[in-house]
Parts: structure tokens; sequence; C-alpha cells
């Protein structure tokens, strides 16, 4: 076993990925079908929603609004990690960060702009460690 790594630490992490997972796909089916239902409520047809939903990036309102899914799943992310380990949560929650900003960022990094890009890890590791906040300071006040 890697030094400093803990089997807990590792299953913490696989616990985490599927809670970005999970998270990641009700938020974006959510955001998706409110989007849809706003669009249609406005007049939209089909044609017109499928038109705009994948020229997402092309717009700026657009963009900040595609990164609410990532930022929410990486605050999920960031709880459960921490919830799982008994020390170090938040060097936990800064790892599940940037390891889940590097398996589903990665892939798009090139189509998408830098700056977006960057506020995107920044802010998936700002939600990941206030998601961790919240089982470090319970255990804090539970365990004096």
């Amino acid at each position: 076993m890697t030094r400093g790594w803990s089997s807990q630490s590792l299953r913490a992490m696989g616990w985490a990925i599927a809670a970005y997972f999970a998270a990641m796909v009700i938020s974006s089916v959510a955001l998706s079908g409110l989007t849809r239902l706003y669009l249609g409520v406005r007049g939209w047809d089909d044609a017109q929603i499928h038109d705009f939903l994948t020229r997402q990036f092309q717009s700026y309102p657009q963009m900040v609004l595609a990164i609410l899914p990532g930022v929410s799943a990486a605050g999920a992310a960031g709880y459960t990690v921490a919830n799982r380990v008994t020390a170090l949560e938040y060097w936990h929650a800064l790892g599940i960060a940037l390891l889940t900003a590097l398996i589903f960022t990665g892939p798009v990094m090139t189509r998408l702009p830098l700056w977006y890009t960057l506020m995107t890890v920044t802010l998936s590791v700002v939600a990941a460690l206030f998601g961790a906040s919240f089982p470090k300071r319970y255990r804090m006040t539970s365990n004096p």
C-alpha cells in the first residue's frame, strides 16, 4: 500500500467518486429539466430547445450556469470523503476535488476556454472543502 494512504482512505475516495457521479447526474438532469420547462413555457419548440442546449458553451451566462452541477457534485464528494475518514478531512476533500476535476474536466479541457477550466477547478476545490467542513465541524463539537 502507498505510504500515508490507508485502506479507509481509498474506500472513502471510492465512495466520494460515486457520490460525485451521482450528484452530477442528479443535478445535471434537474438543471436540464428546469431549462427545458422554462424554455417550453416561453414558447420554444423541441428543435429550438435542443439547439439551445447543444450550444451552451457559446454564451457566458450558459457557461456559468453549466458549472453548477459540477460544483454541487464536488461539495457532495467533499462531504462524503470527510464523513468516511477519521483524520485529515480537508486533505482528503482537496484530493477528491482535484481527482474528480482531472477525471471529468480533463477530457474536455481542450474544447473549453482556459478561464472556464480554471474557474471550474477552483470552485470545485472550494465546494469540496466547504462540504468537508460539515463532518469535520460535527466531529469537533461532539468529541471535545
